[in-house]
C-alpha cells in the first residue's frame, strides 16, 4: 500500500538545503571576518561581530527562558483545576494572538 522512499529521494531536500547553505554561510564568514575586502572589511573594525555574537546569546538566552517557562506554565494549566485556572489558560495564548507591534504600542502608552 505503501511504499518507503528511496535514497534518492530522502537525500534531495539535504541536497537542496546544502546547495542553499552553504553561500550563506559563505557570506556571513566573509562579513564577520572581512577577508574579501571592500565594505565588509569595516565590519569587523567596528566591532560588530561583537554585537553579533552577544545578540546570538541573548536570542539563545530568551529561547531557553521561553522554553522552561511555558512548558511549566502549559503543564501546571493542563494538570490541575485552580481558581483562574481557565483564565490563565488563555492568557498564555495571548502573545501569539496579538502581534508584538501591538503590545510594544500599548506598553509604551500605559507608560507616558
Amino acid at each position: 500500500m505503501f511504499r518507503t522512499a528511496g535514497v534518492q529521494a530522502r537525500a534531495l531536500p539535504w541536497v537542496v538545503a546544502l546547495l542553499v547553505a552553504v553561500p550563506l554561510l559563505s557570506l556571513v564568514v566573509t562579513a564577520m571576518t572581512g577577508t574579501a575586502g571592500g565594505p565588509s572589511a569595516g565590519i569587523d573594525e567596528l566591532g560588530l561581530s561583537r554585537y553579533a555574537l552577544v545578540s546570538g546569546q541573548l536570542a539563545l538566552g530568551v529561547v531557553a527562558g521561553t522554553v522552561v517557562i511555558g512548558t511549566l506554565t502549559g503543564w501546571v494549566c493542563a494538570h490541575f483545576v485552580f481558581p483562574g485556572s481557565r483564565v490563565l489558560s488563555w492568557l498564555l495564548v495571548l502573545p501569539i494572538a496579538v502581534p508584538g507591534y501591538v503590545v510594544a504600542y500599548a506598553y509604551a502608552d500605559l507608560l507616558q
